[in-house]
């Protein structure tokens, strides 16, 4: 087996490793994806480029009289969970958003079966983390099965 290199995270070998996806760049190290479980932010942090974090919106917004609830649910999550992490905010609107977030630390730079792997991960990770929220609270007009 021939090692791979260890090479610097860059914005246009992040946009090589997710293929030719249908994808949206600000030529700043952001891209977003449409996946089947939602937009996926995808951000080369730096400069130098010494994180990847992939990050999504659980695509439902509830009021803040559930905050308590749903604190409850993203705290249980993340102390079961070895990631993504979930963490809410409210807006400005009285509503709580959810996102889920798969950070990665990668100063030392990253092989491309690591940058691969990174990815696919994440698309596992982040759609069973929503899915989390999704059992924790039930869309009422979904449509019954």
């Amino acid at each position: 087996m021939v090692p791979q290199e260890v090479l610097p995270l860059d914005e246009e070998r992040v946009a090589a490793a997710l293929g030719h996806r249908e994808r949206y760049s600000d030529g700043a190290g952001r891209f977003l994806l449409q996946r089947p479980f939602g937009t996926v932010e995808v951000v080369v942090v730096g400069p130098p480029a010494a994180a990847l974090v992939l990050r999504c919106r659980w695509p439902r917004r509830i009021s803040v009289d559930h905050q308590a609830h749903v604190r409850d649910v993203v705290d249980a999550f993340n102390r079961t969970s070895p990631g993504p992490a979930l963490s809410l905010t409210v807006t400005d609107r009285g509503e709580i958003v959810v996102l889920a977030q798969c950070a990665h630390w990668l100063p030392a730079g990253v092989t491309e079966s690591q940058l691969a792997g990174i990815l696919a991960r994440a698309w596992v990770a982040l759609p069973a983390a929503l899915a989390t929220m999704d059992h924790a609270f039930p869309d009422p007009f979904a449509a019954a099965s």
